[in-house]
């Protein structure tokens, strides 16, 4: 797939004696996916190279297909994008994370639309996806953060 997969690495620049790198075998992205409205923007990857789980590299738990999880839960950002808009990571190029709270469809649609328009209106979150921030702003992800790890406090 010419993709690989890093994990228990922190700094970038300083690589880790702790982490594991493999080539990815398989990507399976989800057959309801749609590029133009990013509905269902998830897929899988299948490592080439068997994981062992160690102090560094430890599992998330998925929810159950019955979960729901509440407005306001508490989860976290990590990535080594930029740090401010046009303000790349400086060196080592530490992992970075954000604290940020599940919000709702609508109040996520009407801060998004109020962003881009200045006026509530347009529904671009839909409810397949997750919303997560502040109503205040402040505090998110970053361009080169896309596609990282999402995690919240169950």
């Amino acid at each position: 797939t010419g993709y690989s997969v890093s994990l228990g690495e922190f700094q970038l620049d300083n690589p880790s004696a702790n982490a594991f790198t493999s080539a990815v075998s398989q990507v399976i992205i989800h057959s309801d996916y749609n590029p133009k409205t990013y509905t269902s923007d998830i897929a899988l990857v299948q490592l080439s190279t068997p994981l062992w789980y160690t102090a560094y590299i430890l599992p998330v738990c998925l929810p159950d297909r019955n979960d729901s999880t509440a407005n306001g839960t508490l989860c976290w950002v990590t990535g080594w994008g930029n740090v401010q808009t046009g303000g790349s990571l400086p060196p080592p190029r530490a992992l970075q994370e954000v604290e940020v709270l599940l919000m709702d469809a609508q109040t996520c649609n009407d801060l998004y639309s109020i962003s881009i328009t200045g006026s509530p209106g347009s529904r671009p979150i839909t409810d397949d996806m997750v919303c997560a921030g502040y109503s205040e702003g402040g505090k998110d992800s970053c361009q080169g953060d896309s596609g990282g790890p999402f995690v919240c406090s169950q």
